[in-house]
């Protein structure tokens, strides 16, 4: 999979570096920490599936595989995917 800053920047016409710094003048932050958050995000809603595995969620939210998935969500929000998953089951 492509880095989607890199995919953004072809789509507007823009180089990658010009994208990045754009955004963070504009935003405050870093291009790849907002496109994860909204992934995290997406994932919180998907994870209240139990239907859907941990690697189903990772692979619907764009993460190359599961393991990267658990440290970008883990370092979001504070938990596991695992975790997250379970106490929304108990909610």
């Amino acid at each position: 999979m492509a880095r989607p800053a890199a995919g953004i920047a072809q789509h507007v016409h823009f180089s990658k570096t010009y994208l990045s710094r754009i955004f963070k003048e504009k935003t405050g932050e870093n291009i790849s920490s907002y496109i994860n958050k909204v992934r995290v995000d997406r994932a919180k809603l998907l994870l209240s599936d139990q239907e859907l595995s941990l690697v189903d969620v990772a692979a619907l939210t764009g993460f190359e595989n599961q393991s990267y998935f658990t440290k970008v969500f883990k370092s979001t929000t504070g938990q596991t995917p695992k975790k997250y998953k379970e106490n929304r089951r108990r909610a």
